[in-house]
């Protein structure tokens, strides 16, 4: 993010990592992303089949965080039809009120 837009850091005090931490996961939730993420937990979970939040590795943290998200974002379709339905309507009032 342009620092010359990134008005965050005079809105609130949160840590700069805790900050990209954050941004990171939100990107995360792009479907263009779903692929090399996947990629990206499966590689880590061969290397470190213990790989948890617990680990001291903030990049392993991170990465876990970042997936955890995306799946989050995705369970949508696995909802009850009627709470999916409203949350699909949410989605979209949201995407067109920012475009």
């Amino acid at each position: 993010m342009s620092s010359s837009v990134d008005v965050t850091p005079s809105v609130c005090r949160v840590p700069a990592q805790a900050r990209e931490l954050v941004q990171q996961a939100v990107m995360s939730t792009d479907m263009g992303s779903h692929q090399a993420l996947v990629e990206q937990l499966a590689a880590s979970q061969a290397e470190r089949p213990d790989l948890g939040a617990r680990s001291g590795d903030a990049a392993a943290r991170a990465l876990l965080a970042r997936f955890l998200l995306h799946a989050a974002d995705l369970c949508n379709p696995c909802r009850p039809a009627p709470l999916g339905t409203a949350w699909g309507e949410r989605v979209c009032c949201e995407f067109l009120a920012q475009v």
